[in-house]
This record gives C-alpha cells, structure tokens and sequence, in this order.
C-alpha cells in the first residue's frame, strides 16, 4: 500500500484499482459500516481501549471487539494490548488519516514493479558523524552512545534505529533488477525526524537524499518528535527519547524529483545511471554545511509508528 504523509504531516493511504484491488476488498468493506466509521471518529485525535468505545458508544464489548478486528485487519487502525482491571485490553490508534482511491481503469501498457527492503543498520559507509549519535537494536543500545565509532561495530548490522546531530550515511542497492527492461520510476520512503538531546518537538533539521551523487533534495523536518509513545517502540525504550518521525518518500521519475508528491528538483531518473553496474549509491542525512544541522534519526522496523524499514519501490514495463 502506498502510505504517504503530506505536507500537513496527515497519513495518507493511496490505492490503485488497477494495481492494488486486493488490497482495496478489506478496506472496503471495513468502511462499508457506520459502527466501524464511527469508531475510526472517536479515535481520530487520540487512543482509546475497547471498553471506551463500547461505553461511548452504548455497544455490547463483544461487538465492539469484533469491528476493531476487521478495521485492524484492513490496515486501518493499530492495536495493542494493555493491562486493564480485569485482564489485558486492545488499545486502538488510528494509522491513516486520508485514503483515496482512484476507480478509473487505465488503458496503458502493463506496468509491473517490485520493491527491495533495506534495514537501517546494513549502511555502507558513514561520514561526519558528531554527537548526540548512537545505535539501538530492538533489544539494545549497540556499542557506546555518543561515540562515532560504535557506527563501526559489526553489532550495527542489528540496528533498528540510528541518530546522529550531524553525518551522512550511504547505502547500496542492487541494480540487476533493473536489466532489460524499461525502467520508469523509483521510490525511496524511510521514517525520519530531527535529532536534539532527548526530543524537541521544534527542533529544525536539513535531511538530505542523494542517489549516485546526484542531490535529489532536501527536507526541513520541523522537530524531533516526542510525548508520545511511537506506535513500534519496545519496551525498553525510555519515554523521554525519540518516539516517531514521519514517513517520506522520495520519487524519480522522467519527470523529475518529488518528495511527498511536491516536487523538489530537476534530477530525472535518466540522470541517475541505474541500468550500469552491479549496485547505486544512495546517501542520506545531514550535511554539515545544511542551513539547519540538526540531526536524524532513522527509524528501522521496530521502532517509531512504521512497521518498514528504507524501501526501495520501482516500476518498469
């Protein structure tokens, strides 16, 4: 599914009839229930557990159990499970904000696509990396906080998240995906926010994206985000650090660059010699002559509100 955030940081789920109609049944009909859309209202601007809903809404438990589980299992909200005075209890958080969906039929040539996930921690190199910087698997701080070298250490491999005040890492991508065929776009998306001493939530931060050293732009993340629980986070995870980002996504096409469907430079897809050699190089972070240093953190699977790691979407015909 096409999860974007726009430019007001909304969650926005985008489906294609043409591409997507099996992902489009279970939405479809967790949406063809007023009870079910009224329980994605009241959980719209904050999280509330099943004896909540069934209270607010004057509903047998049991019913409102059964709705949350369709509306779960279409993608649509995200559960966990609480302690409760009589036992555990599902906690419900609303994951998409705007869905759209485009009915029309297209009349163009097939057009097929795959996608190659890439954990955060299998980075290739690293560069200016400055302190506050660290490592973390789902389990555990990897090396020394605040010591550039632990982003040496072959622990980094396990890393599900990455912070730096300031750095650059680069990562490499096959390309044999990419032979014989007519390539027509690449998507980069990845869960990012800004870096500062626990979280700011207004904490400016110049993050970058670069694809064999072509700068395909940059992106003013507004803070560092907290207060909040992230939605993946372990246990562990103290409150008072880095919760969530916001998940963005960067596009090439033949066009141009887009990130987030605005677009934000010239380089075109043709600029960036994918279909030579066995790999590309992507960088991403924080350059330090960025008008705003102020740091990233990457977000890996089991951590922030995304359960993805940096993933790589093309399409070709």
């Amino acid at each position: 599914m096409n999860r974007l955030q726009d430019l007001q940081g909304r969650k926005r789920l985008h489906l294609d009839i043409n591409s997507q109609m099996d992902e489009m049944y279970p939405i479809a009909h967790a949406l063809s229930s007023k009870l079910r859309l009224q329980i994605i209202m009241l959980i719209g601007h904050k999280t509330m557990n099943v004896n909540e809903l069934a209270q607010k809404m004057d509903v047998p438990l049991s019913t409102i159990s059964l709705n949350v589980s369709v509306l779960e299992k279409a993608g649509l909200i995200y559960t966990e499970s609480q302690p409760g005075a009589r036992g555990t209890m599902k906690l419900c958080s609303r994951v998409t904000d705007l869905l759209t969906m485009n009915l029309v039929a297209s009349e163009k040539r097939p057009q097929y696509g795959g996608e190659i996930s890439m954990p955060v921690g299998h980075y290739v190199g690293v560069q200016y990396i400055q302190p506050t910087c660290g490592l973390a698997s789902g389990t555990q701080f990897l090396g020394t906080e605040d010591n550039s070298g632990s982003f040496y250490l072959p622990s980094r491999f396990d890393a599900e998240i990455v912070w730096f005040a300031q750095g650059l890492l680069m990562y490499h991508f096959p390309t044999m995906q990419f032979r014989g065929v007519a390539l027509e776009s690449i998507e980069i998306s990845f869960e990012a926010c800004s870096e500062a001493i626990n979280y700011r939530n207004e904490w400016e931060s110049d993050i970058s994206l670069t694809i064999n050293d072509k700068q395909i732009g940059t992106w003013v993340c507004p803070g560092d985000f907290g207060g909040r629980r992230g939605v993946r986070n372990p246990e562990w995870w103290s409150d008072s650090s880095t919760q969530y980002g916001h998940l963005k996504t960067w596009r090439v096409d033949e066009s141009g660059s887009y990130l987030d469907l605005q677009r934000c430079s010239d380089v075109k897809l043709s600029d960036l010699n994918l279909q030579t050699g066995d790999h590309f190089s992507m960088q991403v972070g924080v350059r330090p002559d960025a008008l705003h240093v102020g740091g990233m953190n990457l977000f890996g699977s089991s951590f922030g509100d995304y359960q993805q790691d940096i993933l790589l979407r093309y399409e070709y015909h």
